[in-house]
């Protein structure tokens, strides 16, 4: 009977993480960090950019000690991972990424955490929002009702 109703929960598992799974292949600003197995899934495209694999075990610690995170960021990067590992069910930081070149963006990056249908930690879902992107945005609104309001 154990093995049975294990396997039964496995399965709705599984059938809760597909279509979270499904919204992270196609996303190159999303990763998730599945539980309890600590393990980062990134799309292709965000693998490639991150020059990483696209299952990639603790992740919070991989890119703290690849560089890819300044050392400055390295704590608020670690403490999303332990607000995520203490169940919080989301939380934000600015973080700082260096890219290959040396070059240094800001990066909004927040979590929203997923429980499975017992009410458990399924997976967390990070999206990563670059600073310069949200003020291009900002400032194209900040134009167009500018235009707007001279008319």
């Amino acid at each position: 009977y154990g093995t049975a109703d294990a396997l039964r929960r496995e399965r709705l598992r599984q059938e809760q993480l597909r279509p979270l799974l499904e919204t992270i292949s196609a996303s190159d600003n999303i990763f998730g960090y599945l539980l309890p197995e600590k393990t980062g899934i990134l799309s292709q495209q965000l693998a490639k950019l991150r020059k990483c694999p696209q299952r990639v075990p603790h992740i919070e610690k991989l890119l703290t000690v690849t560089d890819s995170i300044s050392a400055e960021s390295a704590a608020q990067w670690l403490r999303l991972f332990d607000a995520v590992d203490r169940g919080e069910r989301s939380g934000a930081a600015i973080v700082e990424y260096v890219d290959d070149l040396g070059c240094k963006s800001l990066q909004w990056i927040r979590f929203d955490l997923m429980l499975d249908f017992e009410g458990n930690p399924l997976i967390a879902m990070f999206t990563i929002s670059d600073f310069g992107e949200i003020t291009s945005r900002v400032e194209e609104l900040i134009s167009s009702r500018q235009a707007l309001a001279e008319k």
